[in-house]
């Protein structure tokens, strides 16, 4: 189960990727943590 949830969590991420270069769009930076921001 883990598994073939991780499997499905990855092709969604890559499809955003691929729609975001197909658009001619950046990615969001990357965040560490972000809702440490609102939560302070």
């Amino acid at each position: 189960m883990p598994v073939s949830v991780f499997r499905e969590l990855t092709e969604v991420v890559e499809e955003v990727i691929e729609h975001f270069k197909a658009s001619g769009r950046p990615l969001p930076s990357s965040q560490v943590r972000p809702m440490m921001e609102v939560a302070m």
